[in-house]
């Protein structure tokens, strides 16, 4: 067998020898060699699969909480008699709505955006420094830490001290979107160590993530919960999904076929040289010193990563900035158009089908590697600005430059659930063909680039999506 560390890769998948598990992409042996083939542990119960969906839906479920409980914040803020706010001056005054409550949603959405896109711009050269599974831990147990306090603050009286809850808040989100920002990365990382199924199961479980709330969100509408009731139960319900993605964690760290993969590619604490024991047919194994270099890791993957930037900036620079201002056509007047209509077909709807989009990513696996496909793939997505901004969106301001052209409920479904499937597959697949670019040894690193061009598209998207508003 050629010794040759180049050619040996991670497996794309099992299959088996005598009822041995063996990486598909194992060469021919003789049957003299077959007992000292290295076996290949099987993941029982699909016990780390299942993790890796609650790791997926734990990174952003307490984010779309907090988005969800839309009601309770502005509840918390409300105008009170007598009310003088720190930011009063900036806004003057409103018979109706507070200071707070009308730049609370803004000012989340700024602060959850810069911290998460400064983590995932700085983790690249500072994040492997630190061990895999102390990242782990230390962001699980920071979001549990802080969403805990959050659950607590439901039942704590506010309205005294409304001001220090805003910036307290503020603060929390800063903190939360920081912990989530590098579990997302460290995730992937060990994600990447694996057959391509599991970063498809952390990739569908964030998507899984939002349809869990629209969800919640609906049944609260149903059952008429109260505004601090609803939010109470949300947050317990992500308190809950991360002590048990953490839980799980730990015990996956123990299961055989975890460790295995993760003996396949040990870093060295310092970041650029990683050490690396070869596999081999024989007890023997050489261990090799690899530098990794940045610049060679980038040009593997600079299309996937422009896809994946161009793919969450054109989705979050309409959803939900543009989405939710779309009102249905139809008559108004009935439950369905005043209560259930945004939740279901903006939230709801979309979640789903970016969920639906990402599972069919992990089963069809095409394009395979990184090309024009993907690039062309990503760019085509644009085609959703024009089409989206000719429903019927009505801002708070009014339409005043644009005008409807697609004036359909149904049209704006339809819409809908292309623009959510193309983003769920183009989101899954760069981030698949991607772990079959890069060595072994360049995993962590190629995560890492990936994580922060995504979080840099979620920034600069955000942004923009105040532009097309504008421009209605």
């Amino acid at each position: 067998m050629d010794p040759n560390p180049e050619i040996m890769t991670q497996p794309a998948d099992d299959s088996s020898i005598d009822g041995m598990m063996v990486p598909q992409n194992t060469p021919p042996v003789d049957s003299s060699d077959r007992k000292n083939l290295q076996i290949f542990p099987k993941d029982r119960w699909n016990f780390v699969l299942i993790t890796f969906y609650l790791l997926g839906i734990g990174i952003l479920l307490p984010w779309f909480f907090f988005l969800t409980a839309y009601t309770y914040w502005m509840y918390k803020f409300r105008l009170l008699p007598q009310n003088d706010t720190l930011l009063h001056d900036i806004l003057g005054d409103d018979d109706d709505i507070s200071d707070l409550q009308t730049v609370f949603m803004g000012y989340l959405s700024l602060v959850a955006t810069m911290s998460s896109t400064v983590t995932l711009c700085i983790y690249p050269f500072v994040g492997r420094k630190f061990s895999l599974s102390s990242k782990m831990y230390f962001s699980l147990f920071n979001m549990f830490l802080l969403f805990v306090i959050t659950t607590a603050l439901v039942k704590v009286d506010t309205d005294h001290w409304q001001d220090n809850f805003f910036y307290l808040t503020l603060g929390t989100i800063m903190l939360l979107n920081f912990s989530s920002a590098i579990l997302q990365v460290t995730i992937f990382s060990v994600a990447s160590l694996f057959p391509p199924r599991y970063i498809s199961a952390i990739i569908t479980g964030l998507a899984i993530g939002g349809v869990f709330a629209a969800i919640a969100q609906i049944v609260s509408l149903w059952v008429g919960a109260s505004a601090t009731g609803s939010a109470f139960v949300y947050f317990i319900i992500a308190d809950v999904f991360i002590a048990l993605s953490f839980i799980c964690f730990l015990i996956t760290q123990r299961t055989k076929f975890f460790k295995f993969y993760q003996s396949q590619s040990n870093s060295a604490p310092g970041g650029s040289i990683q050490y690396e024991q070869l596999p081999s047919l024989s007890n023997t194994g050489s261990l090799v010193i690899r530098r990794v270099d940045y610049t060679v890791i980038m040009k593997k993957i600079w299309i996937c990563a422009f896809s994946v930037w161009m793919c969450f900036f054109v989705s979050i620079s309409l959803f939900p900035s543009v989405t939710v201002t779309v009102q249905p056509v139809s008559e108004r007047g009935n439950v369905w158009t005043d209560t259930y209509f945004q939740p279901v077909i903006t939230y709801l709807l979309y979640s789903s089908c970016d969920c639906l989009g990402r599972m069919l990513a992990g089963i069809i696996h095409y394009p395979t590697k990184s090309d024009w496909k993907v690039g062309t793939f990503a760019l085509l997505r644009t085609v959703f600005i024009p089409l989206f901004m000719f429903c019927n969106a009505q801002p708070k301001t009014g339409r005043q430059h644009l005008p409807v052209l697609i004036a359909s409920d149904v049209w704006y479904s339809a819409i809908t659930v292309l623009f959510g499937l193309s983003n769920g597959y183009l989101a899954n697949i760069v981030m698949i063909i991607v772990s079959k670019t890069v060595d072994p040894h360049e995993q962590e690193v190629a995560s890492s680039f990936m994580t922060a061009f995504l979080g840099t598209g979620l920034s600069m998207g955000s942004g923009l999506g105040l532009l097309w508003v504008r421009l209605l």
